[in-house]
């Protein structure tokens, strides 16, 4: 396996953030009459956070380096620590892990994590993914 440059890897990160950022505001659409939006989100967030696990791993160094240093990363890596342990003692594992209508379970939290650590290593978007995210805001707006 060749390896990854590191612009090869800002733009694949980059590209991925955009689609999530696009993408989310869109699973907030009633299903069958009813606002359920833990389904759709849960759904696409689980899809797109799976598709890059891989990218995420092999790229580890990339995305954590240099990033246990501050007084904040630690509490949230702490967060994640009492989440891990609440799961471990909760009464149902099946909601804990993948969550319950509007309670967000460990699964879903830790491919917020990966979203975090990847956002912290995006330069600045371009104007281009900005209009985009806009152009998706406004389509939403007259929408709803």
């Amino acid at each position: 396996m060749q390896k990854v440059s590191t612009k090869e890897i800002e733009i694949i990160s980059n590209s991925w953030l955009l689609i999530i950022a696009i993408a989310m505001p869109f699973c907030f659409y009633p299903i069958n009459g009813t606002f359920n939006a833990y389904v759709p989100r849960f759904i696409m967030l689980s899809f797109l956070g799976l598709l890059f696990l891989p990218f995420f791993i092999v790229n580890a160094r990339f995305f954590l380096l240099n990033e246990t240093k501050g007084l904040d990363i630690k509490f949230l890596l702490l967060y994640y620590v009492m989440l891990i342990i609440s799961t471990y003692f909760a009464s149902d594992k099946f909601a804990a892990v993948i969550g319950y209508k509007r309670l967000d379970g460990l699964f879903i939290m830790l491919i917020y994590l990966m979203i975090f650590f990847v956002a912290r290593k995006v330069k600045i978007i371009s104007r281009k993914a900005v209009l985009a995210i806009l152009f998706v805001a406004c389509i939403i707006s007259i929408h709803a």
